[in-house]
């Protein structure tokens, strides 16, 4: 059942309410049993008009790859009723703790999409798109919030040659707090740490991304890795996501607060506005990183195009109301945050105010 609601999300060629039906139908009969003891407990938790209510998935790596996110009981899917954050437990049985970035000033933005020499289309422009998209929405922030974005320290290379070398580089030495990586991605099943990001020279792969941050003076505190994998052989659902997760760990472990990326491919529209959505709710509205994946997805499902008015709800029980009602996509299901989902972007301009004292506690599950 778990890799049923893998391959259903997969198919981004599908129809969104039909999509959404299936998944709806996987994860209530998973949510039976998984929840089954807690599914009350959940119910109580109730966002406020100005609060959300964060929840932390703990599981061990093999489960990394299923889409916990989309179990549901009668209150609804738990993506939609909790700004959701996922931590691994190690072999010994210890969920890491999070680290905590500090570095008072502006922020410094990076987004890159490299352009990829190929034969297929797909992988000379993949992640062009999505790139310009979130350049263009990065210099709109530029005007609308003076002072919170370094103009002087936001780079973008989009669709032009960028060389392993040259992004191992910008990451060591230039104190980026958000980077953007849209573009294609190899997915190794065996050997995670040896997945990749595809660049004008070659794969990056994730334990050098594991490290250059080692070596970097001052980590990113937030890798938006949006890679789109090409062509796949087969049933390789579970290839695509362990190397997510292998980018994923590389970045978490060298102690960058939060990883974005998604469990699937998504098509490039979709990417596109999942981006533009999650940082105009993060950098406009200050809202912590859990909650800016929750508006984002909203809106790309529902195609709202203020992001002011959406708000993160708790659904009505049962599939005939909230989950019929005609969505523009479905792939909002497969984007996850790894790592803490309560940090928001004030506590990185203002290192003082990320003590445990200050910070909105999660419920773990």
């Amino acid at each position: 059942m778990l890799q049923e609601l893998v391959e259903i999300g997969s198919d981004v060629d599908a129809q969104p309410t039909r999509t959404l039906q299936r998944l709806a139908q996987c994860g209530s009969l998973l949510g039976d049993d998984v929840l089954f003891g807690i599914s009350e407990h959940l119910g109580e938790m109730k966002p406020t008009e100005d609060r959300v209510v964060h929840l932390v998935l703990q599981m061990p790596r093999s489960l990394m790859r299923y889409p916990w996110e989309l179990l549901r009981d009668r209150h609804g899917w738990l993506v939609d009723r909790f700004a959701i954050g996922r931590q691994v437990i190690t072999e010994a049985g210890h969920s890491p703790r999070w680290c905590a970035n500090t570095r008072q000033g502006p922020l410094r933005l990076l987004v890159v999409a490299p352009s990829v020499p190929g034969n297929a289309g797909e992988l000379a422009g993949a992640g062009s798109l999505e790139g310009l998209h979130v350049a263009d929405c990065f210099g709109r922030l530029l005007e609308r919030l003076p002072g919170v974005i370094d103009p002087s320290n936001y780079k973008k290379r989009i669709n032009q040659p960028v060389t392993v070398d040259d992004f191992r580089a910008l990451l060591r030495s230039r104190k980026y707090d958000i980077v953007h990586f849209a573009g294609h991605g190899r997915y190794d099943p065996v050997h995670p740490d040896r997945s990749c990001w595809m660049f004008t020279d070659g794969p990056f792969y994730a334990f050098e991304l594991q490290q250059t941050l080692s070596n970097a003076e001052v980590r990113p505190w937030l890798i938006y890795g949006s890679a789109c994998e090409g062509a796949r052989d087969g049933g390789t659902s579970k290839s695509y996501h362990d190397g997510v997760y292998g980018m994923a760990t590389a970045a978490l472990s060298q102690g960058v607060a939060a990883y974005v990326g998604p469990l699937w491919k998504i098509n490039d529209t979709d990417a596109k506005n999942m981006a533009a959505a999650f940082y105009e709710a993060l950098l406009i509205r200050r809202t912590s990183l859990g909650e800016a994946l929750a508006l984002a997805r909203r809106s790309v499902r529902e195609g709202e195009p203020d992001l002011d008015e959406l708000v993160t709800r708790t659904p009505g029980g049962g599939v005939s109301s909230q989950d019929t009602a005609t969505p523009r996509s479905a792939g909002w299901a497969g984007m996850v945050l790894y790592g803490d989902p309560t940090p928001t972007v004030l506590q990185r301009l203002s290192p003082s105010d990320t003590s445990d004292s200050g910070r909105r506690k999660p419920t773990s599950l």
